[in-house]
């Protein structure tokens, strides 16, 4: 009763001052509501009843169009928890072939390689291996002595005659430009910075050719770039030292000739064969230089058979430790590919079910019917008592409804 006279009595400044006027135009209209059906029925207890009746009626339909609207969604929903389940298992079944096949596969190779590696410092003559090609690598060990004069002869000259000789138009320029026997003592009477270029930059080149070999032994991306960079460098300096030697080639011409002939330009020498002979008199033998410098490395490591294995299955080794940390990362990617799936999946099961039967809602809504009912009573000057019997027809009622609902 107190409850139902808060609603009829003491509730309207309360209402008129909250803040939420959805809820507010609700509970005024049960209350109206049940104030006008009161007044048509004469505040009859049975018609009170049937009305009641009728709520309930109407909040079962509402829920039934509810629950049917939200079958639906939850037929999309099922279908869209299948197909992450799906997705999810795909990805634990990869998951699983990883680690238990290429994961384990790879371990147990290292393992093996490193119990050969102990069996071979152990038992050097455990193993038997292939025997090294002798001829090959003293017939390469002297080709790499020439090659090394070769270029020192060549970068020597043709450095000195690019930036410090004067060259005079003869027959035979090119070649002596760039096979110049008195380079160095020209080289040390024009002065000690002549002479130091002169002498230094052989070395220059044959150490860029001895960084590129280095850098091929590791098969990686990055030396891969370095490989590209040097090569690239050492192009572009052939390409200015032969420029500067047909220059002044040309330069010493066009002042011997009886026409007088354009300015040397770039474009020009791009179309002289002279300086196309210049850089592959210097660049190729460089290239071929270091090819045959990795082939000597190579067999000189064959020459020590116990080492060059332990080598070759170290490098095995490193390979397999890269492939493991690439596997990894993919385990590692898949497994938050997995957490994500399983959070929606949780969501969707948080929000597939059916619409229950909300005791409170159904509760406030028959107390304010009633209350409607109870305040026409209270106008109309009925007595207490048939209040009362109101308030007992309203609770009885509730406690039927959800007393059947249990």
């Amino acid at each position: 009763m107190s409850d139902l006279k808060k609603i009829i009595f003491g509730n309207s400044e309360q209402i008129e001052s909250s803040n939420e006027n959805q809820e507010i135009r609700k509970v005024y209209y049960y209350i109206e509501d049940g104030f006008e059906q009161a007044g048509f029925n004469g505040g009859n207890m049975f018609s009170l009843r049937v009305h009641l009746n009728k709520i309930y009626q109407g909040y079962i339909e509402k829920n039934k169009r509810l629950k049917k609207d939200n079958d639906e969604k939850d037929e999309k929903l099922l279908i869209e928890r299948n197909n992450l389940e799906a997705k999810k298992n795909t990805l634990l079944s990869k998951m699983d072939k990883l680690e238990k096949n290429q994961l384990e596969e790879k371990k147990e190779k290292i393992n093996e390689l490193q119990n050969e590696i102990s069996n071979i410092e152990e038992n050097p003559n455990s193993i038997e291996i292939e025997k090294p090609d002798k001829f090959g690598f003293y017939i390469g060990i002297a080709i790499i002595i020439f090659l090394t004069l070769y270029l020192w002869v060549f970068y020597s000259s043709a450095t000195y005659s690019a930036f410090f000789r004067e060259i005079k138009f003869t027959e035979n320029a090119v070649f002596n430009s760039i096979f110049y026997s008195k380079a160095l003592v020209e080289a040390m009477e024009s002065g000690f910075a002549a002479f130091l270029l002169t002498v230094v930059s052989p070395f220059v080149f044959i150490a860029l050719g001895y960084l590129v070999h280095r850098f091929s032994e590791i098969k990686k991306k990055l030396n891969y770039i370095k490989i590209s960079s040097l090569v690239l460098v050492t192009f572009i300096f052939d390409s200015i030292i032969a420029y500067e030697i047909t220059k002044k080639i040309y330069d010493a011409l066009a002042l011997n000739s009886l026409n007088e002939l354009p300015e040397y330009k770039i474009s020009m020498a791009f179309q002289d064969v002279n300086f196309w002979l210049i850089i592959f008199a210097g660049f190729v033998v460089y290239i071929v230089w270091g090819m045959v410098l990795s082939f000597v490395s190579d067999g000189y490591k064959e020459f020590d058979n116990v080492r060059s294995a332990i080598i070759n299955r170290r490098k095995k080794i490193l390979e397999l430790k890269n492939d493991i940390g690439t596997i990894k990362t993919e385990i590692n990617d898949l497994k938050n590919e997995i957490i994500k799936l399983d959070s929606d999946i949780k969501n969707i099961d948080s929000t597939i079910g059916g619409i229950p039967f909300n005791r409170k809602e159904f509760e406030r809504i028959v107390n304010e019917f009633v209350a409607g009912w109870m305040r026409y009573l209270a106008n109309s000057k009925e007595p207490e008592s048939r209040l009362r019997e109101a308030e007992l027809v309203c609770n009885s009622f509730v406690e039927g409804i959800v007393g059947d609902l249990k």
